[in-house]
């Protein structure tokens, strides 16, 4: 008789908001080469954007939108290892809001609307001059 054994990663993040910025520290119980991403992408994209570029590696995937007057919406989805990630918050409009029982941070400042998330593997992030409600519509579509 075989028997496999099944090694499941565990994270913790630290987050920590500063004057000028928030710091999202995630901490892991190690990482495996096997390790892969499964992209994800919104199936929701508002009207007339279409899509620009399209990046995929074994640890990031990113689509950059653009509608007819050039203006984009950058969507990330990256494979959480030990890391941190700092997000501009000075002078910014920040909150949390849920999507699902996902919590989300919504970051708004200067005109420019941004998103950052994690689920147990990955970390996303949409950000662009865009009403915060389209974005939020636009992470609701990313489902695996």
């Amino acid at each position: 008789m075989r028997v496999e054994a099944y090694r499941i990663r565990l994270f913790e993040f630290v987050t920590q908001v500063w004057e000028t910025l928030t710091s999202i520290v995630t901490h892991s119980d190690g990482f495996s080469e096997s390790d892969q991403l499964l992209a994800l992408s919104p199936s929701y994209v508002p009207e007339g954007y279409t899509l620009l570029e399209e990046t995929k590696t074994r640890y990031e995937y990113t689509i950059i939108y653009v509608d007819p007057y050039g203006t984009e919406i950058y969507y990330s989805q990256t494979l959480l290892t030990q890391g941190e990630v700092i997000l501009d918050t000075e002078n910014a409009e920040m909150q949390s809001v849920l999507i699902g029982t996902q919590e989300v941070f919504l970051i708004a400042n200067k005109g420019l609307t941004q998103l950052y998330w994690h689920d147990d593997l990955n970390a996303f992030s949409l950000i662009g001059k865009i009403d915060e409600l389209v974005l939020i519509k636009m992470a609701e579509s990313v489902k695996k």
